[in-house]
């Protein structure tokens, strides 16, 4: 249900010339009048109550009876037309009258009494509007907390409502159900831990874990808005994001085992290639070298055996450079430090981009997802210079600061506007995200048009136990000078 519109003065000054004419009691207020008229005309014309010794201007007042009745009951259209019909019946005792003196006197009284029957009216006709104002303003504070109520009670969401001194003063029946009882009286601190301080509270998006009346661990993101404009009274509201986290993270399980077989795969290509095709390719362009410089043959079969020979070390060394980005041995056999390097050389032989390494001397063996998710980011941020940035120079940092991989890639090129979530952009930003995301890592895009790019990451380098392959325990290994 809603309210309507208050009635503006434009109508109010429609209505002030329609009288309530339907109505019974009005009607009875104007016989009152003409009543009132006769006694006065009488008193003034007829001299009735001069024996009593009552003057004839005594009687007039007595009409602000009817008139104020009519004002109070009908408002500015009863007061209004009361006022003219005294007014109306007047007009022939002031025409009638001989003294000129208690004409005049009558007929100020007579003004006075329209002045205050307009006066009167107005007042409570503005007095009714507010009136009508506030009770709209009444009925529309009960619709919104009827809503209020029935939102708060039917929202799977748990919510809480605090008062000045932190304590629960409402729960809706989630929160019940939450905490296994009536949370009422108790502090915030005390429902979701000890650790939960205000700050924490009011951290947009902050999520903690709660065990629940069964037992079973439940994720809460918790939003608390202020409900007073003193922000004494606050709502928290308390949502259970256990589904989609758990959705989350067999989404990231998902595609990390994807990435991981996705490696195997190329690791496995690469030595194929390198241990088969790569070798008897080598071979054949070495026998085909020997054949051509036997004298026996003819001087055309000769070129033509080294012209072959030429070409098997051409398709030899394009397979080398395949099994370099499919799988680089050197990222295997001596880790990140010596790995980058060369993936700079090959930018600057390519794309001709001059490629500045700054690392440290001496860089601990990182786990290998965490040196194979470093150098995948390199190569993709390095190859996007290469085709795309139009730069002039690239800067490679490395880092092990506090137990974590830092990898900036930074270039002085054309630049982008880069998209506000990764999903959004490129399949490139996607690969990167996903594969520092899956490490429990992070990246970070920065760059705008014509003011370069830069694209950091930030790894946990936990250190791996004793046994674990090619990462092996930390091992110090000196940086490759280039």
């Amino acid at each position: 249900m809603t309210a309507a519109a208050p009635p503006d003065w434009r109508a109010t000054l429609r209505g002030a010339v329609r009288p309530p004419l339907r109505q019974r009691r009005f009607w009875v207020v104007q016989v009152l009048v003409i009543l009132l008229v006769a006694l006065h005309a009488g008193a003034a014309l007829g001299g009735w109550l001069r024996p009593l010794g009552i003057p004839a201007a005594a009687t007039l007042p007595l009409l602000l009876l009817p008139v104020l009745y009519a004002s109070l009951n009908f408002g500015l259209p009863g007061s209004l037309a009361t006022a003219a019909w005294v007014t109306a019946l007047m007009i022939p005792t002031l025409a009638l009258s001989d003294a000129a003196p208690a004409r005049w006197v009558d007929a100020g009284q007579l003004l006075a009494l329209d002045a205050v029957a307009a006066f009167v009216g107005q007042r409570i006709a503005r007095e009714g509007a507010a009136r009508w104002q506030a009770a709209a303003a009444a009925r529309a504070h009960q619709l919104a907390e009827a809503r209020y109520r029935a939102l708060f009670g039917s929202n799977h969401a748990p919510i809480l409502v605090t008062d000045a001194g932190g304590s629960v003063a409402e729960a809706n029946p989630a929160a019940v159900r939450l905490f296994g009882r009536d949370p009422r009286g108790l502090t915030v601190a005390a429902l979701l831990g000890p650790g939960t301080t205000a700050e924490r509270e009011g951290r947009p998006g902050a999520v903690l874990t709660l065990q629940g009346p069964d037992g079973a661990a439940r994720a809460l993101r918790v939003e608390t808005t202020t409900v007073d404009p003193g922000g004494a009274v606050r709502q928290v509201v308390l949502q259970d994001i256990t589904g989609e986290l758990r959705d989350q993270h067999r989404v990231q399980s998902y595609a990390a085992r994807v990435v991981n077989a996705l490696e195997e795969e190329r690791r496995q290509l690469a030595e194929v290639i390198h241990d088969e095709a790569l070798q008897m390719l080598i071979h054949l362009g070495r026998r085909l070298e020997g054949l051509a410089g036997s004298p026996s043959l003819p001087p055309d079969t000769g070129l033509a055996l080294i012209e072959a020979a030429r070409q098997a070390m051409t398709i030899s060394s394009d397979l080398r450079t395949l099994v370099q980005g499919l799988r680089p041995s050197v990222l295997d056999d001596l880790g990140l430090v010596a790995a980058l390097p060369r993936l700079g050389r090959d930018v600057e032989r390519t794309a001709g981009i001059p490629v500045t390494m700054e690392m440290p001397d001496r860089v601990p063996r990182w786990p290998t997802p965490v040196e194979l998710a470093c150098y995948r980011i390199a190569q993709e941020a390095l190859g996007n210079v290469a085709q795309h940035a139009r730069a002039t120079r690239a800067v490679v940092r490395l880092q092990d600061r506090g137990g974590q991989a830092h990898l900036l890639v930074a270039d002085d090129g054309v630049g982008f506007r880069v998209p506000p979530t990764p999903e959004a952009g490129q399949l490139g930003l996607v690969g990167m995200t996903e594969r520092a995301t899956g490490l429990g890592g992070r990246v970070r895009m920065r760059s705008s048009p014509g003011r370069g790019t830069v694209v950091a990451l930030t790894l946990p380098a936990r250190a791996p136990g004793p046994g674990a392959g090619v990462a092996g325990a930390p091992r110090p290994v000196p940086a490759a000078s280039r």
